[in-house]
């Protein structure tokens, strides 16, 4: 290990500067690769100095896996809450199975002796995984640093490459794979249930044969975990997910999709469609004005298939993590990305809160029509509101939010 480089600020000039001094090319590899091993954030400063090869792969990998430096709080374990749904947005590893992976696997050669042992080892992995064969390329894990961010994080990798490659075909051993995979098992699973859902058929298309796919994997995924409470927050994410995509591949927005989705998809459909109308209008109506928007949408069809539109995800931010003291009697569904909303049985009322979770993701914001809705008749839309604009202000200031228990209203069975 290069001391030098180590001591250098990964902010700095430096570090490059060293890099350079290093007095010879082989040398310098091995340099480079320890100090990607202990600070995987210096990586893509380091990238362009590496020759192609395995040891530049990995850097190139390493560079987008965030989580190798950033290390977030393991999410609190299942809670019973009154009304339906999931208390928490995140997915944490006690909600996926551990899996060893310790029947032993014929290996070619070792990598022993290697100018970059680590990088050879991954890349065997990768390849074993793309290659579609699992147990090889939990063998080639182990033999990472035991315990370590990049042995539960070859697991990890491997996961993505398999589902990648073979999608549901193999996704049983994906997801066992992403049982090894350590303090990255919630994370690795709703990464790889992303990938499936990314596959949907853009929402104009109502056809229940280009469907049919997407529901042989999540029956295959279902069946994969055994707690019901588990299956139920995978179909409800994946729903989600699965819409969210459909929606953003359509050339126009329309309900043909609910032609081939189960009635239980609708308010995942509704959310997604007033995500879309409202993120891609450059100006704010009014909340009735924006659900009767939806609601159209919803009944519009287009009866032909477009041709699909490739559009980038845009991150959505979480804006009710967790329930607080007084909300855990609303009913949840997963909303889009990592997050969550309440839902109404009322198509109406639940239009008025998809389109409020929307326009607050909307920039900017749709500061007015969420302080209209603040006075709405129904309780579940007006605690959405203040919520929401409690949540972006508390985002603005980097506080913590104020707490809002909303007066209670006469019990509804959909709350």
């Amino acid at each position: 290990m290069d001391a030098a480089l180590l001591a250098v600020d990964e902010g700095s000039g430096e570090l490059l500067g060293v890099v350079e001094s290093t007095p010879d090319a082989l040398t310098r590899i091995a340099v480079m690769s320890s100090v990607i091993t202990a600070r995987p954030q210096v990586a893509d400063r380091l990238c362009d100095r590496f020759p192609h090869g395995v040891s530049k792969s990995r850097c190139s990998a390493t560079v987008s896996r965030s989580h190798l430096w950033h290390t977030e709080d393991e999410p609190i374990g299942p809670m019973v809450r009154a009304g339906s749904g999931p208390a928490l947005s995140a997915w944490g590893n006690h909600d996926f199975p551990t899996i060893e992976w310790s029947k032993p696997v014929s290996l070619q050669g070792s990598c022993v002796g290697e100018l970059d042992e680590l990088a050879c080892r991954w890349a065997n992995a990768m390849q074993s995984a793309r290659e579609g064969n699992a147990p090889r390329a939990a063998q080639w894990c182990t033999r990472m640093p035991s315990g370590s961010v990049w042995q539960d994080d070859c697991y990890f990798q491997s996961a993505e490459v398999m589902v990648e490659r073979w999608g549901r075909t193999h996704a049983a051993d994906a997801f066992s794979l992403c049982g090894a995979s350590n303090q990255y098992r919630g994370q690795c699973a709703l990464e790889l249930l992303n990938r499936f859902a990314s596959k949907a058929p853009a929402s104009d298309v109502g056809d229940v044969v280009e469907w049919a796919p997407q529901f042989m994997t999540l029956r295959a995924v279902r069946d994969l975990f055994d707690d019901p409470i588990v299956r139920d927050r995978l179909e409800d994410r994946y729903l989600a997910l699965m819409t969210h995509a459909s929606v953003l591949h359509a050339g126009e927005v329309s309900g043909d999709l609910m032609g081939a989705l189960p009635p239980r998809a609708a308010p995942h459909v509704r959310a997604a469609i007033s995500h879309r109308l409202i993120t891609e209008k450059s100006e704010a109506v009014s909340l009735q004005e924006a659900v009767v928007m939806v609601q159209t949408a919803m009944a519009h069809r287009v009866e032909t298939p477009i041709e699909v539109v490739e559009r980038a995800r845009a991150e959505v931010i979480d804006l009710w993590p967790h329930d607080r003291e007084g909300e855990s009697h609303l009913a949840a569904v997963s909303y889009l990305g990592h997050s969550r909303r309440t839902v109404a049985n009322d198509p109406e009322r639940d239009s008025a809160i998809c389109v409020l979770e929307a326009a607050a993701r909307a920039k900017p914001p749709w500061q007015t029509v969420l302080e209209e809705a603040k006075n709405h008749a129904d309780e579940r839309v007006r605690w959405t509101a203040v919520r929401l604009v409690e949540q972006l202000e508390a985002r603005r200031l980097g506080t913590e939010s104020a707490q809002w228990v909303p007066e209670p209203d006469e019990p509804k069975p959909d709350l």
